[in-house]
């Protein structure tokens, strides 16, 4: 006589597929909210560049002398949020002197400030002199050289004419400008953290309470 023993397992319940499952993604969004919230936190703060000075020079085809200054600021905020009106290289430069120097002979052909960009423009008469000249450009008080360029200046069609001293820019030019990053507002790397970080505690917090209602059934 053969008896044949069956046993049979009893069918999960969908109470308990959801409670299996359940946990797993709370554990998995807790663990994803942290790791978000980890890795922008830690992300480091944008590094910007602070170029020195620059000048160039040129005639144009009225035999003026154009000089163009680029990055004449006061300051350099190149890690960090600049303080409020403040750009990567502080406030612009002013009190701006051009100066045409030939050996130990130089002329002052313009003062004035840089803008907002910290740049400057400036056209003037070149003083009474031929050849290969050096064009000097100077800041503060007492004026401190920041860079120079050269240009050849042809045969002066008066020698003994005079030079005039020209004016650019507005004194304080830009100074209330305001940086993007530094206008008051959230970052968008601490809204990111936060966002992150309350995903972590809602992931934790559910899978708790899904843990305590399984221990109690």
């Amino acid at each position: 006589m053969v008896i044949w023993l069956e046993r049979r397992w009893p069918e999960p319940s969908a109470r308990k597929c959801r409670l299996s499952i359940m946990p797993t993604f709370s554990r998995c969004a807790a663990i994803l909210g942290l790791v978000v919230a980890g890795s922008v936190s830690l992300a480091p703060v944008a590094q910007a560049s602070c170029v020195g000075p620059t000048v160039e020079a040129d005639l144009d085809g009225d035999g003026q002398l154009v000089v163009t200054g680029m990055y004449f600021g006061t300051n350099c905020y190149d890690t960090g949020v600049p303080p409020n009106g403040h750009g990567v290289l502080g406030p612009p430069a002013t009190s701006i002197t051009v100066i045409v120097r030939q050996g130990d002979d130089e002329w002052a052909v313009a003062v004035g400030d840089a803008d907002a960009d910290y740049e400057f423009e400036v056209k003037v008469v070149p003083p009474p002199v031929a050849g290969l000249v050096n064009v000097e450009v100077r800041q503060g008080v007492p004026s401190e050289l920041q860079h120079f360029a050269q240009v050849t200046l042809p045969e002066p069609a008066d020698p003994q004419a005079g030079t005039t001293v020209v004016t650019f820019g507005k004194p304080s030019a830009g100074s209330e400008q305001v940086s993007a990053d530094s206008s008051g507002g959230v970052p968008p790397v601490a809204i990111a953290a936060l966002v992150g970080g309350l995903m972590g505690v809602v992931g934790i917090h559910w899978w708790l309470r899904r843990k305590t209602a399984a221990q109690k059934r």
